[in-house]
């Protein structure tokens, strides 16, 4: 939500999924970026936990629990699960054995003490807040950077790339991989989705694992609801 809105106020031409990285890379091939935030810095996209070599860092925190299902989804869509239940790959996943980035709140941790936290070069965001206000996300975030846009610029460049949108992009990419069936992997987006999906049990092994973290963010403990049967 905030990647492409940005990748178009900062580079002023519609963002796709072809040449994205050219504006806001990945980790790994932004090298070959243009430089294009104030002072010819890059804007970089990456799922890794705290590095040194980061002196200002956006980090968009969201619920575990639907980090989880959107995870799961994904490399089932992929076939990198071979048949796996989510019962059998949450566990695994807390304790962050299916990624190379580790365990969720281990890597929330590394960037809460980190030292850019402690210096102001670090804007927390919660997901489920820039998915209730977008533009209003994108706006604090151009800000934090130090490039300047106009309400309805902001506004143009979230409309053209909501979620409907953003399927309409995936569909025309030379580049995206695909899932088994053929189909792309941009989701629904919604936030909160494990509400209709986590058991009692499942919500159990993420407070074991995750609960205190979710709790210091906000995030409704996960034994605070009847869970599904």
């Amino acid at each position: 939500m905030l990647r492409f809105p940005l990748a178009e106020l900062i580079g002023g031409i519609p963002a796709s999924f072809d040449h994205v990285q050219r504006i806001v890379p990945e980790i790994g091939v932004h090298v070959d970026a243009f430089p294009l935030l104030p002072g010819t810095g890059r804007l970089i996209k990456t799922h890794e936990r705290y590095r040194r070599q980061y002196r200002r860092a956006i980090y968009i925190v969201r619920d575990v629990r639907d980090i989880a299902l959107s995870a799961f989804a994904r490399e089932s869509a992929l076939g990198l699960l071979g048949g796996m239940s989510f019962d059998e790959y949450l566990e695994p996943f807390l304790l962050g054995r299916m990624s190379r980035w580790g365990a969720w709140s281990d890597h929330v941790e590394s960037w809460l003490v980190s030292p850019i936290a402690r210096n102001s070069n670090l804007l927390l965001m919660r997901y489920e807040d820039i998915h209730c206000g977008v533009a209003e996300a994108v706006s604090s975030a151009l800000n934090f950077i130090g490039v300047r846009a106009t309400e309805n610029e902001i506004r143009r460049a979230c409309e053209g790339n909501s979620i409907s949108e953003m399927r309409a992009k995936e569909r025309q990419s030379a580049t995206l991989p695909r899932t088994a069936e053929g189909g792309g992997l941009v989701r629904t987006g919604i936030a909160e989705g494990w509400r209709q999906t986590f058991t009692g049990a499942q919500l159990a092994l993420v407070e074991r694992y995750a609960g205190k973290m979710l709790t210091r963010f906000g995030y409704e403990k996960p034994g605070g609801r009847e869970p599904r049967p």
